[in-house]
């Protein structure tokens, strides 16, 4: 759904979504809206073009060195997470109309089992990009907006420490069907 607010400084945990609720989810703040440095912002990817939970402002962001982080659950995902090889997709997750300032301190690319619901975190590096899952993920500062970009890249991808299979999610049986989930759980 959509919410409307004021939001001038915040400093805890911002869950812009509503976990499935939805196809996506707006939380839109009249005016400026302020992330202090021990913020997190919580918002969730929902489907292969590109739709995810987004922090709108009517004035500017400033992102005040805080955490992103970026779930994908497959339980609430529609489609492929990660697209063909060479072919992207981008995930806006900020928009404000009077400019992003700043950055994020650290942006996590976050898998959530469908059966425990644990949380697994990849930091991404927000210069270069990393790449695991088969695909290159990569963050953009527009003058206007914060997005997570995920391009598919040709061939397996490295493994890492510990890691014995490229197949990070995976069907098993669950009560009458099965669900998704995480193969290398607290690795990947």
């Amino acid at each position: 759904g959509v919410q409307t607010c004021a939001l001038p400084i915040f400093n805890g945990i911002l869950a812009v979504g509503d976990r499935g609720a939805s196809p996506s989810s707006a939380l839109n703040v009249v005016g400026a809206a302020t992330l202090a440095s021990g913020a997190t912002l919580r918002s969730y990817l929902y489907n292969a073009t590109g739709a995810a939970d987004k922090l709108v402002t009517g004035g500017a962001a400033t992102l005040g060195g805080s955490t992103a982080k970026l779930l994908y659950d497959s339980a609430h995902f529609t489609g492929t997470l990660i697209p063909a090889a060479g072919t992207t997709t981008t995930y806006q997750v900020v928009s404000a109309t009077g400019g992003v300032s700043g950055t994020f301190a650290t942006v996590q690319f976050v898998t959530v089992d469908p059966v425990t619901h644990a949380e697994t975190a990849r930091t991404i590096d927000q210069a270069a990009g990393s790449r695991f899952m088969g695909g290159l993920f990569k963050v953009d500062y527009g003058a206007n907006d914060f997005s997570l970009t995920i391009t598919g890249y040709p061939g397996p991808a490295p493994l890492p420490p510990g890691t014995t299979s490229t197949d990070v999610v995976v069907s098993v049986p669950f009560g009458s069907g099965t669900v998704k989930r995480n193969a290398n759980i607290g690795i990947v």
